[in-house]
């Protein structure tokens, strides 16, 4: 086989492959359009948390590592979007997927990064086999109905204007219905 045929081949072999990214447990899809997966996990804090209770609020989930150097270099983007949209309704989680026993290993990388939004342990790396994910950093954006509207995978600079667009209109997303629904109620009298 050609050099050529070989790149063809792998190409093909990926493409096939990322669909399983978008999958749930359950056999649904992650993707675009489709609700976010039930899923819960620790913080570091010792509480179970669960994705359902950012409904309401926009959701940006990134599963990430203090072993993956391309987590380590978007982390201060997810910061300052944290700053910067927290208060308009985004809220930031990330989930560590590093190994039994690297808690503390965690909580020193936050700390040296001065992260303050909420971070997840899944030490189990339960999160990979839920959402099927094939590698990270991977980063989901849900808005305020707990819609995936964004999926990226690999490293990001939530800074660019691309995925700031995207995270407006996640915000948007359900103000927007909520204030048709307003108006109607007014347009219908007492």
């Amino acid at each position: 086989m050609r050099a050529g045929g070989r790149t063809r081949v792998v190409v093909a072999l990926f493409t096939a492959l990322v669909p399983l990214s978008a999958c749930a447990d359950d056999g649904g899809p992650v993707a675009i359009g489709a609700p976010l997966p039930d899923y819960a996990a620790v913080s570091l804090g010792g509480e179970t948390v669960a994705l359902r209770e950012f409904r309401g609020d926009a959701l940006l989930l990134n599963i990430w590592a203090s072993w993956c150097p391309a987590c380590e270099r978007e982390m201060p983007s997810l910061q300052a979007l944290h700053e910067e949209l927290g208060p308009r309704g985004l809220r930031v989680v990330g989930v560590s997927v590093d190994p039994p026993g690297s808690e503390m290993r965690v909580r020193e990388f936050l700390e040296k990064y001065g992260i303050s939004y909420m971070i997840l342990y899944d030490p189990r790396d339960r999160v990979s086999k839920h959402f099927r994910i094939i590698g990270i950093p991977t980063t989901y954006l849900a808005n305020r109905r707990g819609i995936v509207r964004e999926v990226w995978i690999g490293e990001k600079d939530f800074g660019a204007q691309p995925i700031k667009a995207a995270l407006d209109r996640a915000l948007a997303d359900e103000r927007g219905a909520k204030e048709r629904e307003r108006g109607n109620d007014r347009d219908a009298g007492p």
